[in-house]
């Protein structure tokens, strides 16, 4: 019989599941349900995932996000922050969630294609013990203070960034605005490039969108929308 093809989830909200929200990702999703509170469960729903089921569903690889963004009207998600230094903490806490998780086996960071290459082996072979791998990705970069700040978070295994979210971020304007980058994208979108970290274009406006790409000649990707102009589409490819 032939062996089923080893998954990849280009997004996952982990960390932000686990700590916001106080589910238990190393349960069963049953479990998680039956401990929602209430209020949580008409709010976010009951469709969410934890670790025991991405495994029972083949998915071997994730793209788990470090997420929070400078929004202080948010009460919904609890991520949202007046200033970026408190972004800086919520994105460094989301981090050492990870960092738990592959400490106990849960998880394995994934820095390289060499690191992907040996863990996509072993998944073949894949037992009840084997980690799941995790590529690093941020959604909003208001957890980076500055291009200075890349590399620091490249050195934790940083590998993709949308540098917007909803609403207008440190960076650019995102999802439900109209408008571009703002004047520290540029150099931020360069530092990204020069780490060699994917461009994530999700929660962009449009404006900004086409001024990122005006600029950005790194790695791009689309981790969690549809692109519906067919010129946006070639522009991806390329």
């Amino acid at each position: 019989m032939k062996k089923a093809l080893m998954l990849v989830d280009s997004h996952l909200d982990l960390a932000f599941d686990a700590i916001q929200l106080k589910r238990d990702l190393t349960s069963s999703v049953a479990n998680v349900r039956a401990h929602d509170p209430e209020p949580l469960a008409r709010s976010f729903g009951t469709c969410t995932v934890t670790f025991p089921e991405l495994r029972k569903g083949g998915v071997g690889i994730v793209f788990g996000t470090v997420m929070t963004r400078t929004d202080p009207n948010d009460v919904w998600t609890a991520t949202g922050m007046y200033v970026q230094s408190q972004c800086y903490g919520i994105g460094v806490g989301h981090l050492a969630y990870y960092q738990a998780l592959e400490r106990a086996g849960v998880l394995r960071f994934l820095r390289n294609p060499e690191e992907i290459d040996r863990h996509v082996a072993e998944w073949e072979q894949a037992s009840d013990t084997t980690p799941i791998g995790l590529v690093l990705a941020m959604e909003s970069a208001d957890s980076i203070l500055g291009p200075e700040h890349v590399p620091e978070w490249y050195e934790a295994g940083l590998r993709m960034v949308s540098i917007s979210h909803y609403g207008v971020s440190s960076y650019a304007h995102g999802t439900s605005t109209e408008g571009g980058l703002l004047p520290r994208a540029k150099a931020l979108l360069a530092a990204l490039q020069a780490r060699g970290i994917i461009l994530d274009l999700t929660h962009f406006a449009d404006q900004a969108f086409w001024e990122a790409l005006e600029v950005f000649e790194g790695v791009v990707g689309a981790s969690h929308h549809n692109l519906i102009r067919d010129v946006a589409l070639s522009v991806i490819s390329c």
